[in-house]
């Protein structure tokens, strides 16, 4: 799958909103809020699109008494594993293991030639941790990497709980590599795991370790079935359990599931590309927002509108504790009018930043199995995009984005250091920006 399918070509020209959710959870939950804010505008008179974005913006109170989680993780056990990437697994399988609560379900699956059944999905209790991280310690490495059978084993496990109430069904894949057994051919295997979402009600989320698979396939399965997509590099393998640790505590710390946003746009106008989330029938499906995060929403409307006009958003969300389905309409502003950028001080810095990163992003692949010129020709070109950018901070007055700066003059001399591979260098820009868009804590 192609990445310039996953990355929405955002214009340079935005507005953002806030939308806030000033409730907690407890016996009697409150009703959420929304307040909108300007953050950033420019539609010049050659633009046929603008392109808006909804941040969503939680509290920090985590819910309580919510359904169990199931949790299955599958993990790629081939003999390319061998070493740091496989201890670094079972670290991360006995982390989660220990954060998940007594009332939610583990599983563990491994994968090599055939898919192997470790740990089945069951209840947490005393005694099935203890033969769970027994299990975890034992996890050996063998030939082939059968994917295909690894996510097949994965997902039937939760047919054994079907119809039990749960906070969410989640499938966590580790992996260094593509298949090499069973179905190998990328497509059909995304084809499989969306299937296999769609069968189970299951997210998947994905953890590419070093540089030896292909990374828009897993960003896509991620993003096909609402989950979330890691990279954990090599020199960072010991002891680095942060993106596992960060995965679990958001899907044990959801704040509102099945997020829903249909947005009521101008006659003539439609909605297109949307970047968080999926689109059917000018609705945006989120899923779960976690506590204490701030979500950015972004999507194009196509078709300028003659006038000025609200838009009108409906939003739909259910609960975690008792899953009780709430909604809430607001109207909010969009300035149709031509003009220059305004720059808001409070807001933009983090535009300009996510905007910047997309155009890296969607530009990074021309240095993929070219010659030397080409990297250093698009150093050049990304030197330049920083200089701009330096004019941009001083008018904005922002030590974040002073220090985002700084981050983009180290990113071209990464670009221009030909030590660093490309492929490498390829998937930490991609996983860069996709920390960002996953939302700020």
């Amino acid at each position: 799958m192609k990445i310039q399918d996953i990355l929405l070509r955002l214009h340079s020209c935005l507005l953002i909103m806030v939308l806030f959710f000033p409730f907690s959870y407890s016996e009697n939950v409150k009703e959420l809020t929304v307040t909108g804010g300007l953050m950033y505008t420019s539609w010049v008179e050659s633009d046929k699109s603008i392109a808006c974005g909804l941040t969503i913006e939680t509290p920090s109170t985590t819910p309580t008494g919510r359904y169990p989680l199931q949790v299955v993780l599958v993990i790629d056990a081939s003999r390319k594993m061998e070493g740091a990437a496989i201890q670094n697994a079972k670290t991360c399988a006995k982390n989660i293991l220990d954060k998940l609560l007594d009332t939610d379900m583990f599983g563990l699956i491994t994968y090599s030639k055939y898919a192997r059944i470790v740990s089945p999905l069951q209840p947490l209790n005393a005694n099935n941790r203890r033969n769970a991280a027994s299990a975890i310690s034992r996890i050996k490495y063998d030939v082939g990497r059968n994917l295909s059978d690894g996510l097949k084993k994965g997902a039937e496990q939760f047919s054994k709980f079907k119809g039990q109430r749960s906070a969410g069904y989640h499938i966590l894949l580790f992996t260094n590599g593509e298949a090499t057994v069973g179905t190998t051919d990328l497509s059909q295997l995304q084809s499989l795991a969306i299937d296999l979402s769609n069968e189970y009600d299951i997210r998947i989320s994905t953890f590419g370790y070093d540089r030896f698979y292909n990374e828009d396939f897993l960003i896509g399965v991620a993003k096909k079935t609402d989950g979330r997509a890691y990279f954990i590099e090599e020199e960072k393998m010991a002891g680095m359990t942060y993106p596992a640790d960060k995965e679990i505590k958001r899907i044990m710390e959801t704040y509102a599931n099945d997020v829903t946003l249909e947005i009521i746009i101008p006659s003539g106008s439609e909605i297109k590309d949307v970047y968080i989330g999926k689109l059917e029938d000018e609705k945006i499906t989120i899923g779960k927002v976690q506590a204490g995060i701030k979500l950015p929403v972004n999507f194009d409307i196509v078709g300028r509108p003659s006038r000025r006009k609200d838009l009108e958003i409906n939003i739909e969300y259910a609960e975690p504790v008792r899953l009780s389905p709430r909604k809430k309409r607001i109207y909010l502003d969009i300035p149709l009018s031509s003009g220059e950028p305004e720059y808001d001080e409070k807001f933009a810095p983090e535009l300009v930043e996510f905007n910047t990163y997309l155009d890296v992003v969607e530009t990074i692949e021309k240095i993929r199995g070219k010659d030397k010129s080409v990297r250093i020709k698009y150093a050049d070109e990304f030197k330049e995009t920083v200089k701009k950018l330096e004019h941009v901070d001083v008018k904005l007055h922002s030590d974040y984005f002073s220090e985002c700066v700084k981050h983009f003059w180290q990113l071209h001399r990464d670009i221009e250091n030909a030590a660093i591979e490309e492929e490498l260098l390829i998937k930490r820009i991609k996983y860069k920006f996709l920390e960002l868009i996953y939302g700020k804590q």
